[in-house]
Protein backbone atom coordinates (compact mmCIF):
# COMPACT_ATOMS: atom_id res chain seq x y z
CA UNK A 1 0.00 0.00 0.00
CA UNK A 2 3.06 2.40 1.14
CA UNK A 3 4.50 1.77 -2.12
CA UNK A 4 1.80 1.97 -4.50
CA UNK A 5 0.97 5.36 -2.54
CA UNK A 6 4.54 6.57 -3.08
CA UNK A 7 4.30 6.02 -7.13
CA UNK A 8 0.54 7.61 -7.40
CA UNK A 9 0.52 9.87 -5.33
CA UNK A 10 -3.46 11.02 -4.64
CA UNK A 11 -4.39 7.57 -5.47
CA UNK A 12 -7.10 6.83 -2.57
CA UNK A 13 -8.41 3.90 -4.43
CA UNK A 14 -7.20 1.17 -1.85
CA UNK A 15 -7.23 3.42 1.34
CA UNK A 16 -9.18 0.46 2.68
CA UNK A 17 -9.38 -2.39 4.78
CA UNK A 18 -9.25 -5.61 1.82
CA UNK A 19 -10.60 -8.98 3.05
CA UNK A 20 -8.10 -11.65 2.22
CA UNK A 21 -8.64 -15.44 2.19
CA UNK A 22 -5.76 -18.22 3.28
CA UNK A 23 -5.39 -21.63 2.88
CA UNK A 24 -9.08 -22.06 0.65
CA UNK A 25 -9.41 -25.60 -0.40
CA UNK A 26 -11.60 -25.29 -3.30
CA UNK A 27 -8.55 -25.32 -5.92
CA UNK A 28 -4.71 -25.28 -5.52
CA UNK A 29 -1.37 -23.76 -6.87
CA UNK A 30 -3.25 -20.11 -7.28
CA UNK A 31 -4.31 -17.18 -5.92
CA UNK A 32 -7.05 -14.55 -7.49
CA UNK A 33 -8.10 -10.93 -6.44
CA UNK A 34 -11.86 -10.98 -7.17
CA UNK A 35 -12.64 -7.28 -6.96
CA UNK A 36 -13.37 -7.29 -3.00
CA UNK A 37 -10.79 -9.58 -1.59
CA UNK A 38 -7.56 -11.26 -2.15
CA UNK A 39 -7.81 -14.98 -2.40
CA UNK A 40 -5.15 -17.78 -1.60
CA UNK A 41 -5.48 -21.49 -1.86
CA UNK A 42 -3.93 -23.76 0.72
CA UNK A 43 -0.44 -25.51 0.39
CA UNK A 44 -0.41 -28.88 -0.91
CA UNK A 45 2.45 -31.23 -1.92
CA UNK A 46 2.88 -29.63 -5.26
CA UNK A 47 3.25 -25.83 -4.30
CA UNK A 48 3.44 -23.66 -0.83
CA UNK A 49 0.21 -21.46 -0.03
CA UNK A 50 0.57 -18.60 -2.42
CA UNK A 51 -0.06 -16.49 0.46
CA UNK A 52 3.66 -17.18 1.87
CA UNK A 53 4.97 -15.74 -1.11
CA UNK A 54 5.18 -11.97 -1.29
CA UNK A 55 5.48 -11.55 -5.31
CA UNK A 56 2.40 -13.18 -5.37
CA UNK A 57 0.52 -11.13 -3.14
CA UNK A 58 1.78 -8.06 -4.59
CA UNK A 59 0.95 -9.17 -7.76
CA UNK A 60 -2.49 -10.01 -6.52
CA UNK A 61 -3.08 -6.25 -4.36
CA UNK A 62 -1.66 -4.82 -8.51
CA UNK A 63 -5.16 -6.60 -9.89
CA UNK A 64 -6.75 -4.32 -7.07
CA UNK A 65 -4.54 -1.31 -7.82
CA UNK A 66 -5.49 -1.51 -11.70
CA UNK A 67 -8.80 -2.01 -11.15
CA UNK A 68 -9.30 0.77 -8.41
CA UNK A 69 -7.51 3.28 -10.52
CA UNK A 70 -9.47 2.79 -13.53
CA UNK A 71 -12.47 2.42 -11.28
CA UNK A 72 -11.83 6.29 -9.71
CA UNK A 73 -10.61 7.59 -13.28
CA UNK A 74 -13.79 7.12 -14.76
CA UNK A 75 -12.70 3.85 -16.96
CA UNK A 76 -14.79 1.38 -15.00
CA UNK A 77 -11.77 -1.61 -14.67
CA UNK A 78 -9.05 -2.47 -16.98
CA UNK A 79 -10.69 -4.71 -19.00
CA UNK A 80 -7.61 -5.61 -20.87
CA UNK A 81 -6.85 -9.39 -19.35
CA UNK A 82 -3.12 -9.01 -20.77
CA UNK A 83 -2.74 -5.81 -19.43
CA UNK A 84 -4.44 -6.61 -15.94
CA UNK A 85 -1.70 -9.39 -15.44
CA UNK A 86 1.28 -7.58 -17.01
CA UNK A 87 0.61 -4.76 -14.72
CA UNK A 88 0.05 -6.57 -11.80
CA UNK A 89 3.67 -8.12 -11.85
CA UNK A 90 5.16 -4.79 -12.65
CA UNK A 91 3.63 -4.00 -9.17
CA UNK A 92 5.34 -7.25 -7.62
CA UNK A 93 8.79 -6.75 -9.79
CA UNK A 94 8.87 -2.65 -8.33
CA UNK A 95 8.59 -4.35 -4.99
CA UNK A 96 11.02 -7.26 -5.27
CA UNK A 97 13.34 -5.97 -7.29
CA UNK A 98 14.62 -9.13 -8.64
CA UNK A 99 12.96 -9.83 -12.44
CA UNK A 100 11.11 -13.19 -10.84
CA UNK A 101 7.45 -13.20 -9.54
CA UNK A 102 6.75 -16.19 -7.02
CA UNK A 103 9.93 -17.37 -6.68
CA UNK A 104 9.79 -20.59 -4.34
CA UNK A 105 6.60 -21.04 -5.00
CA UNK A 106 6.66 -24.97 -6.29
CA UNK A 107 7.64 -27.48 -3.82
CA UNK A 108 9.98 -28.25 -6.85
CA UNK A 109 11.53 -24.81 -6.68
CA UNK A 110 9.80 -23.60 -9.53
CA UNK A 111 8.50 -19.97 -9.96
CA UNK A 112 5.43 -18.15 -11.37
CA UNK A 113 7.20 -16.40 -13.75
CA UNK A 114 10.66 -15.12 -14.80
CA UNK A 115 11.28 -11.96 -16.62
CA UNK A 116 15.38 -12.16 -16.47
CA UNK A 117 15.84 -14.35 -19.19
CA UNK A 118 14.84 -14.31 -23.22
CA UNK A 119 11.84 -11.82 -23.49
CA UNK A 120 9.16 -12.41 -25.16
CA UNK A 121 7.89 -10.24 -27.87
CA UNK A 122 4.71 -9.11 -29.43
CA UNK A 123 3.29 -10.42 -31.47
CA UNK A 124 5.62 -14.06 -32.24
CA UNK A 125 5.07 -15.19 -28.46
CA UNK A 126 1.01 -13.86 -28.61
CA UNK A 127 -0.70 -17.41 -26.98
CA UNK A 128 -4.18 -15.60 -26.37
CA UNK A 129 -4.29 -16.64 -22.52
CA UNK A 130 -3.68 -13.15 -20.56
CA UNK A 131 -0.83 -14.46 -18.23
CA UNK A 132 0.93 -15.52 -21.08
CA UNK A 133 0.27 -12.90 -23.02
CA UNK A 134 0.80 -10.15 -19.90
CA UNK A 135 4.03 -11.44 -19.92
CA UNK A 136 5.27 -9.72 -23.22
CA UNK A 137 4.19 -6.34 -21.47
CA UNK A 138 5.89 -7.08 -18.04
CA UNK A 139 8.76 -8.14 -19.88
CA UNK A 140 8.82 -4.86 -21.92
CA UNK A 141 8.69 -2.46 -18.93
CA UNK A 142 11.59 -5.40 -17.01
CA UNK A 143 13.62 -4.61 -19.99
CA UNK A 144 13.07 -1.09 -19.30
CA UNK A 145 14.55 -1.55 -15.73
CA UNK A 146 17.76 -3.52 -17.13
CA UNK A 147 17.99 -0.63 -20.08
CA UNK A 148 18.10 1.58 -17.14
CA UNK A 149 21.42 -0.52 -15.45
CA UNK A 150 19.30 -2.47 -13.49
CA UNK A 151 17.36 0.11 -11.79
CA UNK A 152 14.31 -1.04 -11.37
CA UNK A 153 13.51 1.96 -8.98
CA UNK A 154 13.79 4.55 -12.39
CA UNK A 155 11.29 2.12 -13.94
CA UNK A 156 8.35 2.19 -11.57
CA UNK A 157 8.62 5.70 -11.45
CA UNK A 158 8.70 5.77 -15.16
CA UNK A 159 5.81 2.86 -15.63
CA UNK A 160 3.74 5.19 -12.70
CA UNK A 161 4.14 8.17 -14.70
CA UNK A 162 2.73 6.60 -18.08
CA UNK A 163 0.03 4.71 -15.90
CA UNK A 164 -1.58 7.79 -15.15
CA UNK A 165 -2.19 8.22 -18.12
CA UNK A 166 -3.97 4.68 -19.17
CA UNK A 167 -7.08 5.30 -18.04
Amino acid sequence: HDFVNAKLPGFTGMDNELRTNVDLTSGSCNAFYNGTSINFYAANGNCRSFAEVGDIVYHEYGHGINRMYYSDNGAGYMRNGSLNEGYADIWALGINGDGIVGEGSYVSGGNIRDYTGTPKVFPMDLKGEVHADGEIIAGAWWDVAVNLNGNVDSMIKLFAAGFTDLP
